[in-house]
Parts: C-alpha cells; sequence; structure tokens
C-alpha cells in the first residue's frame, strides 16, 4: 500500500501526531510507503491513499489572493487524485479554520471537498456527530473513529513539580495556571491575562508559555500582563527538552478558546498527568466523560474569573500526587491501536 499523507513525518517539530500516527503504522506493515505530500509525487506516481489532515488551513492567510491560490492548488490535486483512483482521506482536526476569514467561501470549498472524498477519520465519537451535524453530505461518505494518541513518550519528563517551580522561581505554595503552546488570536489569551487579573488571590500565578503568531499580538499579551507580577510570560518557540518544564510546574492546563473542536494541548497534558480548565465544547466535552470531572474541569461560554476561582478551590481539596498516571497503555489513546485503525480503515476503501 501506497500512502501520500498532507503531512505525513514533515510537522513533527510543531505537533508531533502525525510523527506518531505514521511511524506506528509502519511498524505493523513493513512494506507500506508513507510519504509526506508533494505535487510531483502525485503526478508523477500512483499512489493508493491521499490523506488530509489540514485541509482548510489557507482559509487562515490573511492575504485572499493567496487563499485562493491555495484554493486552485487543492482542486488540482484532489481532481489529479480522482482521475488517478487515489482513494482520498480526512481526518476531521477542525470543522472550520480558525480566523473565519473567508465563511462563504469556505463553506463551498469544504461541501465540494467532502463530495470529493472516500472516507473520514474523527477522532471522537462526539467529534464525528457535531461533523455530521455541520456537514449534512458527509452522510454519504465512509467513516470511523480513531482516537487522538496520547504523548507520553515523546518528551522528556523527568523533573519534578518541585523542581520546575524552583527552575521558573515559583513558590511551591502557589497555585499555577498554564497555558501552553502556540499563541494564536483564536485562542483568546488576552482574554485569559483579563480574567486572571480578577482574581484576588495572590498566591495564584499564570504562567503563559509558547511563540505568539505575531509581534503584534505578543506587544498586546505583554501590555496587559506588565501590571501583575503574579503572571509570568516565556513568549517564545518550546524546545522538545523543556516541554516538560512547562507542563509539570502546572497545577492546571488552561485553554481559553471560544470555539474548539479537538485538541493536542488537552492530550498533551493529560499526558504529564495536568488537569485541564477547557471549554464544555466539541471532543473536550468527551475528555470530561472519559477522565472524570476532577482532572479534567469544564466552562461554558466564556472563561471568566469565577471559572479560574471555582477550579483553584477543587484543587485544593484534591491530593496532588506525582505518580498518578492519567493515561494507561491500554486505553483508547494508545497510538498503535489507533494506527491500527487507520489501517484497517484504508483497507476498507480500497476493497
Amino acid at each position: 500500500m501506497k500512502i501520500l499523507a498532507s503531512p505525513a513525518f514533515d510537522n513533527k517539530e510543531g505537533n508531533p501526531y502525525n510523527y506518531l500516527l505514521y511511524t506506528n503504522l509502519q511498524s505493523l506493515e513493513p512494506n507500506i510507503i508513507i510519504e509526506d505530500f508533494k505535487w510531483e509525487k502525485l503526478s508523477e506516481q500512483k499512489w493508493d491513499i491521499l490523506h488530509f489532515h489540514w485541509p482548510e488551513t489557507f482559509f487562515n492567510k490573511k492575504n485572499r489572493v493567496e487563499a485562493l491560490k491555495e484554493l486552485v492548488k487543492y482542486f488540482i490535486i484532489i481532481k489529479t487524485a480522482k482521475r488517478q483512483n487515489t482513494k482520498i482521506v480526512w481526518t476531521i482536526h477542525n470543522l472550520e479554520a480558525h480566523s473565519r476569514l473567508y465563511p462563504r467561501m469556505e463553506k463551498w470549498y469544504k461541501n465540494w471537498f467532502i463530495k470529493q472524498i472516500d472516507g473520514a477519520i474523527a477522532l471522537t465519537e462526539s467529534g464525528l456527530e457535531l461533523a455530521h451535524n455541520h456537514f449534512p453530505t458527509l452522510k454519504d461518505v465512509d467513516t470511523t473513529v480513531v482516537y487522538h494518541g496520547h504523548y507520553k513518550d515523546s518528551y522528556r519528563n523527568d523533573i519534578s513539580k518541585k523542581n520546575a517551580k524552583e527552575k521558573l522561581d515559583i513558590s511551591e505554595y502557589e497555585t499555577v495556571f498554564t497555558y501552553f503552546g502556540q499563541i494564536k488570536e483564536y485562542k483568546n489569551i488576552p482574554e485569559l491575562i483579563n480574567q486572571f487579573q480578577k482574581m484576588k488571590d495572590e498566591s495564584s500565578c499564570l504562567l503563559i508559555a509558547g511563540k505568539p503568531e505575531s509581534e503584534a499580538l505578543k506587544e498586546r499579551i505583554e501590555i496587559l500582563a506588565k501590571t501583575d507580577n503574579r503572571i509570568k510570560l516565556f513568549l517564545e518557540f518550546i524546545d522538545d527538552d523543556d516541554v516538560q518544564l512547562y507542563m509539570n510546574v502546572a497545577d492546571v492546563v488552561v485553554l481559553p478558546y471560544k470555539e474548539i473542536l479537538n485538541s493536542g494541548t488537552a492530550l498533551l497534558a493529560l499526558s504529564f498527568n495536568r488537569p485541564l480548565l477547557v471549554p464544555n465544547k466539541g471532543a473536550l466535552k468527551e475528555l470530561r466523560n472519559q477522565f472524570g470531572e476532577t482532572i479534567v474541569f469544564t466552562y461554558n461560554h466564556s472563561l471568566s474569573v469565577e471559572d479560574l476561582e471555582k477550579t483553584s478551590q477543587a484543587l485544593k481539596l484534591v491530593p496532588s500526587n506525582e505518580d498518578t498516571n492519567f493515561i494507561d497503555e491500554e486505553s483508547v489513546f494508545n497510538w498503535r491501536e489507533g494506527s491500527r485503525k487507520t489501517l484497517e480503515f484504508y483497507k476498507s476503501l480500497l476493497k
């Protein structure tokens, strides 16, 4: 079997999800060929599967002409694959592009795109239900659920919470709310700062670690945070070896998104055995049901100071245990099982 994926391995540094999926898949069937998508590969060779992961990201481009060029490129790519009888698969990471700059054009494209694909993979049962509601034509497409795998073996994890706090100059008595990951407009970090600043608890700390997508956003965050010495900023790209530092210092990882379907950061936090405070939306609602309300705290609508305070109080009632293991190897978040299901789905489409 020959698989062309967009992406397969190229994005390992930013998000190892694809790398873990496809390396595990190769270990199941060593003769399988998996490569990152390149136009010349599709035009010069025959492929069994063309697998798209984020086919809507070009709609985040602020330049409308550039977005249109990408739209035409995708149109040609898909038409070429269809002519070659290559099966097209889509993993539904998002329902829409995060920036939502061109809603009408994106709606037309997604409806057309879904009519071209042969199969779709959702990352949760609730995500599949939401996708069916959002895209009625998806009912005519073969679908399956393959859970997002964990990141337990992807990053070093040998620093204790105590040592992480010492390294970051945080008191062992402070309750640490951590935001970790790329900082983009839709992730709502300025509002997280605004709500945290309303907290009167001087023993709380907000740590924000990640690289902002623009200088303007970085400056905005710095201006908002400078009046509160409880806020610590690390606005830079975080090396893989340092991920453990910002995860293990956390008492809870906060994702202040207004809208979300799936979140790799949520799985990252759970892989480090860190509780979450997340919106009661999309797949995150399902995570709450899977892990329990003392591990996955949720909020409705927009994040508020009341949500932060309620979570802080709840954390104080739950004894901290460094040996707690949120995800075991037999869970649905196991990469080998996810890769096996993906391979089976590919084979079903090729029959």
